[in-house]
């Protein structure tokens, strides 16, 4: 690829080619597994063709969603985002990439389930949405299609999962309740048929959670593969 002035690159954290490097190009790096891309991630086939674009625009790097199976930038769905240092893109059902800037420093990111602010906002989040969805539908948690003592088995595996892991009693018990808050609104969101919603929760809980060992990981894993796909318009 062509060397810029302001060195950035791509590493692979998660996935097949974990610890991989590449070197951005100064105008255009296509992302994907598909014949001719610049940056090819193969061995998983959740990964598109071209699954993103990112280009220079005006001195920044911009991202740019080419697939229907969505791409997350530090768990949020997008379809265009300026990456900042540090940003990690969540692409197919394994990979995430992080994204460098030579320029912004060394630091590195935190894991989002060490971190009690953002378990918090993300706890909020997802029980929020929990609610919203009970009350559109008038429903319970107790209703037949919400399968509660799984997700209590779920939850319950993890834990103990997290117990041999390091994490203080205050992030085991935060990691916990975003977990199962993310769960029971995934599962809300397949009652009701808003398969887009479900997969944009296991999606978000994917990133959130990174170690594709986890029960959690696991189960939002199984989801993705089993909620049909959103069809094209």
């Amino acid at each position: 690829m062509t060397a810029t002035t302001k060195r950035s690159e791509l590493k692979v954290v998660e996935g097949p080619l974990k610890g991989k490097v590449y070197s951005l190009d100064s105008t255009f790096t296509s992302v994907g597994q598909g014949a001719g891309v610049t940056v090819a991630l193969q061995g998983d086939s959740r990964v598109s063709k071209v699954h993103i674009e990112i280009r220079a625009v005006k001195g920044k790097y911009v991202l740019f969603n080419r697939s229907e199976s969505g791409t997350l930038v530090n768990g949020v769905l997008v379809e265009e985002r300026q990456l900042e240092d540090k940003d990690r893109i969540k692409i197919g059902g394994s990979y995430v990439l992080e994204f460098r800037d030579e320029k912004a420093g060394k630091d590195s990111k935190p894991s989002l389930f060490r971190s009690p602010i953002v378990l918090g906002v993300l706890g909020v989040y997802a029980i929020a949405m929990v609610v919203l969805f009970i009350v559109l539908s008038g429903s319970t948690l107790g209703t037949p299609g919400i399968d509660s003592h799984h997700i209590t088995q779920v939850v319950q595996a993890d834990k103990e999962y997290s117990a041999t892991a390091h994490y203080s009693r205050e992030e085991q018990t935060a990691r916990v309740r975003t977990t199962e808050s993310y769960l029971r609104a995934g599962l809300i969101a397949e009652r009701q048929d808003n398969y887009t919603e479900a997969r944009r929760i296991y999606l978000a809980l994917l990133d959130a959670t990174t170690d594709n060992h986890s029960p959690v990981y696991q189960f939002a894993l199984e989801r993705l593969r089993t909620i049909p796909l959103p069809q094209k318009q």
